[in-house]
C-alpha cells in the first residue's frame, strides 16, 4: 500500500519525516497504555492499543522502504538473533541446574547482555 501511495506521490521525500512520525506513534501508544492503566480501559484486548500497536508497525515499515531495507528479512534476522539470544540463557540456566522461572528477570537479563557481547566480539573478530 506504502508503495503504491508512493507513486502518486502521496510519500516523504526523505526519512526524517518518516522517523518523526515512528516516534510520534510511540508516543500515541504510550498515551493509550497510561489510559488504560489509570483505569479507563482494560490493557489487554483493548482496541485503542491494538489500533496504536498496528499504526506503529505500519510506520515502523514505512522507515525501512524510506532506508530500503526489506522489513521482512529485518524482522527474520532478529528473530535469528532472539532465538540465538534466548538458547544462550536457557543454556547458561541449565549451567545452573535451574529452571528458568528459579531465577530473576536481573539475572536473566545479565545472560542476554553476556549473549549479546559474545555476538559483539564474534563480529569484531570476523572483521
Amino acid at each position: 500500500m506504502q508503495k503504491k501511495a508512493a507513486k502518486v506521490g502521496f510519500d516523504w521525500d526523505t526519512v526524517e519525516p518518516a522517523l518523526a512520525k515512528l516516534k510520534e506513534e510511540i508516543t500515541e501508544l504510550e498515551e493509550q497504555i497510561e489510559a488504560a492503566r489509570s483505569g479507563q480501559a482494560p490493557l489487554r484486548d483493548n482496541a485503542g492499543i491494538e489500533e496504536e500497536v498496528g499504526d506503529l508497525l505500519f510506520s515502523a515499515i514505512n522507515v525501512s522502504r524510506h532506508l530500503k531495507a526489506d522489513p521482512s528479512v529485518a524482522l527474520a534476522h532478529t528473530n535469528n538473533k532472539f532465538l540465538s539470544r534466548f538458547q544462550y540463557v536457557e543454556e547458561r540456566v541449565a549451567a545452573q541446574h535451574k529452571a528458568m522461572s528459579d531465577l530473576p528477570l536481573e539475572k536473566l537479563d545479565h545472560f542476554w547482555n553476556e549473549a549479546k557481547e559474545q555476538e559483539r566480539q564474534s563480529k569484531a573478530d570476523n572483521e
